[in-house]
């Protein structure tokens, strides 16, 4: 597999998300602000995938590199939960 770049999405969202489609399975996903800056910066393109497919296009690549979470992830990850 080549080093494309994939942007995992959830199932449901942080305040200021945006809903997209798996790029393979067609469902519903949502990308955070921070995933949509990523999206609007990143240099290269990027499929948007669902959790599960993004697990298998992981498992499926012999080397993948996962970028550490960021602290604007964290930030959007703590606030969801404190509202919810």
């Amino acid at each position: 597999m080549s080093d494309e770049a994939i942007l995992i999405g959830g199932s449901s969202g942080v305040a200021g998300s945006k809903q997209y489609k798996c790029a393979e399975c067609d469902v519903d996903v949502w990308i955070a602000p921070s995933g949509q800056r990523t999206l609007a910066t990143y240099l290269f393109p990027m499929r948007i995938l669902c959790f599960i497919c993004g697990l298998l296009s992981i498992a499926s690549n012999p080397d993948p590199k996962i970028q550490p979470i960021q602290a604007e992830q964290l930030r959007e990850i703590e606030q969801h939960l404190r509202r919810n």
